[in-house]
């Protein structure tokens, strides 16, 4: 299983397109048992997506900033 992060359009900004680049770059070279691992990536005209493992047990960050 896989779990899709699917970027808004608004975040298309010439920032939002910089922290896709380092959020890809820096994924993709870690390696913890405490992360997901980044399996792919598509940055094609208007889409960016990230391809992660998918972690069961709901989101982090609900974990990390509560309901």
């Amino acid at each position: 299983m896989i779990a899709v992060k699917r970027l808004h359009q608004s975040t298309l900004t010439k920032k939002g397109k910089k922290d896709f680049t380092r959020e890809v770059e820096v994924m993709a070279r870690l390696r913890h048992g405490n992360l997901l691992r980044l399996l792919a990536y598509c940055s094609e005209g208007s889409e960016r997506v990230l391809i992660y493992d998918y972690m069961s047990n709901r989101s982090l960050d609900l974990y990390i900033f509560g309901t």
